[in-house]
C-alpha cells in the first residue's frame, strides 16, 4: 500500500505566501492629532457630553469602576476626504459612560459659493451611544488611552461657570437678527408685550448655540463647521439653522416618527430646557405696546440682547 506522500516544508510555504498575498496585514492608522490627546480638551468632551447626553442609565457603577480615572479611548479614523479637503478626525470613547464622539477641525473649500471653511480647533460633529461590540476595540492598535482624574473632573462638573461661555454683544445681536429671519419678522418692529429669550451656555467643543423663544415655545440651533463667533459665518450660506416647536413636536419615542427630524423626544425638550433655563442666560426684550411710552422704559430690542 502507497501512502501519500509527507506535506513539505516548501509546499506549506507557498501556501502561506499564497495566503499572505491574499489578505494582506492592515497597516496600524496614523497617530490621533496631538490636540485630542489633551486632557483638557477632552475635559470639555466630557463636559459636554454630561450635560447634553449622558443618562441616569449611563452610569453603571460596574463600567465606572473605581471611580478613580476616567478612561478615553482616542483613534485618527480613516476618511475618504474630497480633493483639497485638509480636514482632520478623530473618534473619542468613553466606554465607562457607554458614549462616543466624532470630533473635525474643518479645512476645506466650497468652490461653488467661494467660501473657506475652516475651525480654529477641533469640534463635535456626531454624538453616539456605545453598543457592546464597540467597546471591545478589535483594532487595539489604532486606539491610544488618556486618563483624567474623575474626582477632578465631578468638581468641574457641578461648577456652573464651567458650562460654558455666553455670546458677546456682537455675538447676540447677530443671534437676534438670525432669530428674525427665521421666524420672517420685522427685526425694528415694536411687537406686543415683552419678549423672553434663553441662551444655553456655549462649549468650545461644539460649533452652535441653542436659543429658546419662550413666549413662542420655539428652540433654535445654529450650526456651521466654521466657528460660530466668526462674524463671516452669519452673512454666508455656511450657517445651518434647526427649528423645534416644543409644543407640538414633542414625540415619547422616536419609533412614533421614524426617519423624522422634525420631532424630538421629551427626554430631549428636557434637556434642552436644563440647559437653556436652568444653566442659561435669561434676556427680556421690552417692546411696550405704547409708542407715547416715556422714553426711559423704551428699550431697542437689539440693543437688549
Amino acid at each position: 500500500m502507497k501512502h501519500p506522500l509527507p506535506f513539505s516544508r516548501a509546499a506549506a510555504a507557498a501556501l502561506l505566501f499564497a495566503a499572505t498575498a491574499a489578505a494582506p496585514c492592515r497597516a496600524p492608522a496614523a497617530d490621533p492629532p496631538a490636540a485630542v490627546m489633551e486632557e483638557p480638551f477632552l475635559a470639555e468632551i466630557a463636559l459636554h457630553l454630561y450635560a447634553w447626553f449622558l443618562d441616569e442609565k449611563d452610569y453603571d457603577p460596574e463600567r465606572i469602576g473605581d471611580g478613580a480615572k476616567l478612561v478615553f479611548r482616542v483613534r485618527r479614523p480613516e476618511v475618504k476626504a474630497d480633493e483639497g479637503d485638509e480636514s482632520e478626525w478623530a473618534d473619542i470613547r468613553i466606554p465607562q459612560l457607554n458614549l462616543g464622539a466624532t470630533v473635525k477641525r474643518a479645512d476645506y473649500a466650497i468652490e461653488e459659493l467661494g467660501l473657506e471653511v475652516r475651525s480654529s480647533q477641533f469640534r463635535i460633529v456626531n454624538v453616539y451611544r456605545l453598543e457592546p461590540e464597540s467597546c471591545e476595540f478589535p483594532e487595539e492598535e489604532d486606539w491610544r488611552t488618556v486618563e483624567c482624574d474623575m474626582q477632578r473632573l465631578l468638581d468641574t462638573l457641578r461648577d456652573s461657570p464651567a458650562r460654558g461661555t455666553f455670546p458677546d454683544q456682537a455675538l447676540s445681536e447677530r443671534l437676534y437678527l438670525a432669530c428674525c429671519r427665521q421666524l420672517e419678522i420685522d427685526p425694528d418692529a415694536r411687537g406686543k408685550g415683552d419678549q423672553i429669550i434663553h441662551i444655553a451656555p456655549m462649549s468650545p467643543v461644539v460649533n452652535e448655540v441653542w436659543v429658546f423663544l419662550e413666549n413662542q415655545n420655539l428652540f433654535m440651533q445654529f450650526t456651521s463647521d466654521t466657528d460660530i463667533e466668526n462674524p463671516e459665518l452669519w452673512a454666508s450660506q455656511q450657517l445651518r439653522v434647526r427649528t423645534i416647536d416644543a409644543a407640538n413636536n414633542t414625540v415619547v419615542s422616536m419609533e412614533e416618527m421614524p426617519g423624522s427630524n422634525v420631532y424630538v423626544t421629551r427626554d430631549q425638550i428636557g434637556r434642552l430646557l436644563y440647559n437653556c433655563i436652568v444653566f442659561g442666560k435669561r434676556i427680556l426684550v421690552v417692546t411696550p405696546d405704547d409708542p407715547e411710552a416715556p422714553e426711559e422704559v423704551r428699550v431697542n430690542v437689539k440693543d437688549a440682547w
